[in-house]
């Protein structure tokens, strides 16, 4: 999203195309190759945008460790970005908190909580998330210590 601020509103859903090619490339090396390709087509009038993804290349890179299903739940962010925001509610509701206890209790995460801030959140989930199951099995094979039944 950030490559977007350096492009015309009129382009945004070519350069969104053409960026996904990247990020979605099987290999390292064909993403490499399709951000050449992206600079060699963009690059004259958005050069920021290929500046910013060689800068940020190694952070990017990362995700290509991991089998595609992973890659796509890794990626998707709306989830994460939903639960910050309701956190960020419900802590900015209240002026200030005596404790840390008491600001654990009105996010959800305390032990002995109730139904509060994410327990609320939680029932409003309609959507999986795609092609969980097969991500699901690829977590559970890499991180087998970690996954619980």
């Amino acid at each position: 999203r950030n490559s977007l601020n350096f492009v015309a509103r009129t382009n945004w859903d070519a350069v969104c195309k053409d960026l996904k090619e990247v990020y979605l490339a099987p290999t390292l090396a064909e993403a490499e190759a399709n951000l050449n390709a992206f600079e060699a087509k963009w690059g004259s009038q958005y050069p920021m945008v290929g500046q910013l993804w060689r800068r940020a290349w190694e952070r990017v890179t990362v995700c290509f460790a991991f089998p595609m299903p992973m890659r796509r739940v890794l990626y998707t962010t709306n989830a994460i970005e939903s639960l910050n925001s309701v956190l960020r509610r419900a802590m900015r509701n209240r002026a200030s908190f005596p404790s840390e206890e008491a600001a654990l209790k009105v996010t959800g995460t305390h032990p002995k909580g109730r139904v509060l801030a994410l327990e609320r959140h939680s029932k409003t989930w309609r959507y999986a998330i795609p092609e969980w199951a097969e991500a699901k099995n690829h977590f559970a094979i890499l991180f087998e210590e970690r996954m619980t039944a």
